[in-house]
């Protein structure tokens, strides 16, 4: 009986978070998100601030849940690669990042509050079932198995994956695809294994 009380709360919790996140979601596409304040969140999701305060240190912490959504779409197409040698792996996550980045007027505004606000400690971002996590776990296998430098940890890869890929996503360089294949020779190039790693 304790743990299904115990079960019900964290699933009334996570819909809860879930919903103001989709709640945030939909107005920084209508207004951007500078112009988005975290009032205008609770008032969208119909919540207090004190709700909102329970899920999110601030507006800045919705990066984690962006992250934990998108983490759980790559798991399915994880999945689905089945048994891949690792670098194949990485390049499959890079080009997933790039296609399914939230639209660069959002992110690129949404990282650098993120960034501002949390500073060193990216911690709200990088928890377990995030993009930041998938991509280390990748990562560090990817250096077992030899085709990624181990002179950097997976965490500083992981970080190195994420804001190349956005940074891609606002400044592209020919089409979409062009760009996407770019991304991944710039980003191996400098993580791949060489005779000196």
């Amino acid at each position: 009986m304790v743990r299904e009380v115990a079960a019900a709360a964290v699933g009334k919790r996570e819909r809860t978070r879930r919903h103001i996140y989709k709640c945030a979601f939909r107005l920084f596409r209508e207004k951007g998100y500078a112009a988005t304040t975290v009032g205008d969140i609770c008032a969208e999701a119909a919540v207090s601030r004190a709700t909102f305060f329970i899920h999110f240190s601030e507006k800045a912490a919705l990066v984690g849940e962006a992250s934990l959504q998108l983490g759980e779409v790559w798991e399915s197409k994880d999945r689905a690669l089945g048994a891949v040698p690792a670098a194949e792996r990485l390049r499959h996550f890079v080009e997933f990042l790039f296609d399914n980045m939230v639209a660069p007027e959002i992110s690129a505004p949404m990282l650098d509050d993120f960034r501002k606000a949390f500073g060193g400690n990216m911690s709200p971002g990088t928890g377990i079932g995030t993009l930041h996590h998938h991509a280390s776990l990748i990562i560090a296998q990817a250096q077992r198995e030899g085709s990624v430098t181990s002179l950097a940890t997976p965490d500083v890869l992981a970080h190195h994956a994420i804001r190349l890929v956005s940074l891609y996503r606002i400044f592209t360089l020919g089409s979409h695809d062009e760009t996407k294949a770019l991304l991944w020779r710039l980003f191996y190039s400098g993580a791949g294994t060489t005779a000196g790693n």
